[in-house]
């Protein structure tokens, strides 16, 4: 009939429009048109519109089979926004463990602030190292071009160390001092803890040292082998110190102001020229 004939007109005008609509926003999208082909239902489906066929995606727990992944990161961009943000909390806990004290009318306030001076001292102690791996983190990692999945396991691990840190800096804070009995045991661990974070630091040297193709330019090993060297003093003195806990407390504080002195100078980084093989990834700006 004439109604039979118009509609199937209509239909025929209708997909001839969307199938051009397809074809032309399509092709560059995150589907693929198949190919051409001289049979047409392997190129058009039941309703004359191109055979559209999504790109498997990557598995959220792992990478696809069907996809190729890429061997490295792409540049140190993420690693260095995580790591900032759990040195900021880290460095932010720190303050929690210093508590307003509660004085009576019969009390002095001055006193029971003064009172508080181990606190302090932990505090400012834990506050100066955590500012300076900050410091010495930032100023490797900007001679840094691309990381791999090995180099972000070292350094998540040297994360894990550093949020440990607040809760060493609380006990050293509260027992280091007023408590001959756990003094010994609170100095030991807060040693324990900075000689593991000395060490993952180190592992990101040796690590480094070993695959130079991560970083900027190129990198002589003469000045990678010294970097290394500068980087073993910091997780021996603290070793040093985890030994001097149980005999002298004291002097284990003395060795923990001179170790932080001589990371503030940044003897390992410093010592690195920023190179730059790539303009585009010119980062000494």
């Amino acid at each position: 009939s004439k109604e039979e004939i118009e509609s199937e007109s209509a239909q025929h005008w209708f997909a001839a429009h969307v199938r051009r609509f397809v074809v032309h926003n399509f092709r560059s999208s995150k589907f693929l048109v198949s190919p051409p082909s001289f049979e047409r239902h392997r190129r058009f489906g039941h309703h004359g519109l191109p055979k559209v066929i999504p790109i498997p995606r990557e598995d959220p727990m792992g990478a696809s089979p069907n996809l190729p992944e890429r061997t490295l990161d792409g540049g140190s961009a993420r690693l260095e926004f995580f790591s900032d943000a759990i040195l900021a909390i880290a460095i932010t806990l720190l303050i929690l463990d210093i508590h307003v004290p509660r004085v009576n009318q019969h009390q002095s306030l001055a006193h029971a602030l003064f009172h508080l001076w181990p606190f302090y001292l932990a505090y400012a102690l834990s506050f100066c190292t955590i500012g300076l791996i900050w410091v010495a983190h930032h100023s490797l990692f900007r001679r840094i071009g691309d990381v791999d999945r090995l180099l972000l396991l070292i350094n998540l691990s040297l994360m894990a160390c550093v949020a440990f840190l607040p809760f060493s800096t609380a006990v050293l804070a509260q027992y280091s001092w007023y408590h001959s009995s756990g003094s010994s045991t609170a100095v030991a661990l807060y040693s324990f803890n900075m000689f593991v974070i000395g060490v993952a630091f180190l592992g990101l040297w040796l690590y480094l040292a070993s695959h130079r193709h991560l970083f900027l330019g190129h990198i002589e090993r003469g000045a990678l082998r010294a970097s290394i060297v500068r980087s073993v003093i910091v997780p021996g003195a603290y070793l040093t110190t985890f030994g001097l806990a149980f005999v002298n407390t004291t002097t284990c504080y003395v060795i923990w102001l001179a170790t932080t002195v001589y990371i503030a100078l940044g003897p390992a980084t410093r010592k690195i020229p920023v190179w730059t093989a790539n303009p585009s990834h010119d980062r000494s700006k």
